[in-house]
């Protein structure tokens, strides 16, 4: 009985001073445990004691996050490197109080399900190789996140490879994520779904590039991407991408800015170029902002995109009904922009402009826009066909 108590004890010093152990449900990760019971003060004793733990389906745990900023790394699944499979909750004490930070990806999930954040944020800004989150859709895995704030100065959230990669993971399983009154904040790209389901709520996805982004990639600011079998539906949120603060400046970083793109459905990331990418957006708004003060020698002319369809062949549906658009750059302006294949049937993206005597300076596809004319008193749709406004009367059936 001796022998057994100090293997016991030695399980449960293993994971820190303080009390916790493999019988708890509920736990505490704050930077001083001093005086408080079932605490860790470090990220990889709460990794540790999830592998040891193991919670299951019915047996959920939760680790209440202290203020304050909490470093290291949270992988869940096997191929994450640990054998805790999910089903824990994160809670912390509010957005900007609770942080979950690490130089390389705050989470990494592999065949992992059940997670979820609730009041947290999660912020890697300080390293832009990686995103902040790094979800792969191995698996039918699924998390939740509410009331909480992704930051990276790359990518805040990524989700990539299906369920079995390459050829196979045309028809394999997706991961299913669920996001509520969250904001995505991303350096260059905001979100990226490559693979998973996600559902966002009442949420903000945000892009802003200034001379501080470590754009090395000379990546193209992006909203929201979406490439292969990556499926997004949005509610009552805001897709934004904001680019001002590098109009006046020659900086390498700003540079490699030539344009700004609110959705793009991008190209298959995949050996197997087969994939249905979906991006719903019910109501909300996409908002692009590239600045429209004279562009300063050396500095590229921006072009605007609201929503990029170029599907390489592949494509993909996109459906905006209710959606706003806000659109501002000192170069070309495509509200919708893409390949006529694979915009045949796949974009539904209606827009109305305010009331004008002037036709907005944009570009479109046929049918998708119109305005009322103050001039005409009359609806004009967009047309390329008329030229050189590309706007047709829809009373008289005339060009504009």
């Amino acid at each position: 009985m001796r022998a057994l108590a100090i293997l016991v004890s030695s399980a449960v010093l293993a994971l820190g001073a303080h009390a916790i152990d493999e019988t708890d449900s509920e736990v505490r990760l704050e930077n001083d445990c001093s005086d408080l019971m079932d605490c860790v003060e470090t990220v990889p004793e709460i990794v540790s004691w999830l592998a040891l733990r193991n919670p299951g389906p019915g047996d959920r745990v939760v680790v209440n996050v202290g203020s304050g900023t909490h470093t290291g790394q949270l992988h869940c699944g096997t191929l994450a490197g640990t054998p805790w499979k999910g089903w824990a909750t994160f809670r912390g004490e509010g957005q900007g109080v609770s942080v979950l930070s690490n130089s390389i990806m705050v989470v990494f999930g592999v065949d992992c399900s059940g997670l979820e954040f609730v009041d947290l944020t999660l912020d890697m800004t300080s390293n832009a190789a990686f995103p902040t989150v790094l979800w792969r859709g191995d698996n039918q895995g699924d998390s939740t996140w509410t009331r909480t704030t992704l930051s990276g100065a790359y990518v805040s959230w990524y989700d990539s490879v299906c369920a079995g990669g390459g050829a196979s993971s045309a028809d394999g399983p997706q991961g299913e994520h669920f996001f509520f009154d969250t904001k995505f904040h991303g350096g260059v790209q905001a979100f990226v779904a490559s693979c998973g389901i996600s559902w966002i709520y009442d949420s903000e996805i945000k892009a802003v590039v200034d001379e501080s982004t470590p754009n090395t990639l000379h990546a193209s600011p992006i909203g929201v991407l979406v490439s292969f079998r990556g499926d997004v539906r949005l509610f009552n949120s805001e897709v934004s991408v904001d680019t001002t603060a590098c109009q006046l400046s020659t900086d390498l970083q700003c540079a490699n800015v030539d344009e700004a793109i609110g959705i793009d459905m991008g190209k298959p990331i995949e050996a197997n170029p087969g994939g249905d990418g979906v991006f719903h957006m019910h109501g909300g708004r996409i908002a692009v902002d590239a600045g429209t003060a004279p562009a300063p020698p050396g500095t590229p002319t921006d072009v605007v995109y609201g929503i990029r369809s170029r599907t390489y062949g592949d494509p993909k549906l996109v459906h905006t009904p209710g959606t706003d658009f806000s659109l501002s750059g000192r170069g070309p302006i495509h509200r919708l922009d893409g390949d006529p294949f694979t915009l045949d049937g796949k974009v539904l993206s209606p827009f109305t402009w305010p009331f004008s005597s002037q036709p907005p300076n944009i570009e479109s596809q046929v049918g998708q826009d119109q305005y009322p004319d103050l001039s005409f008193g009359a609806f004009m749709v967009y047309d390329p066909g008329c030229t050189p406004e590309r706007w047709r009367n829809v009373t008289t059936n005339e060009c504009r």
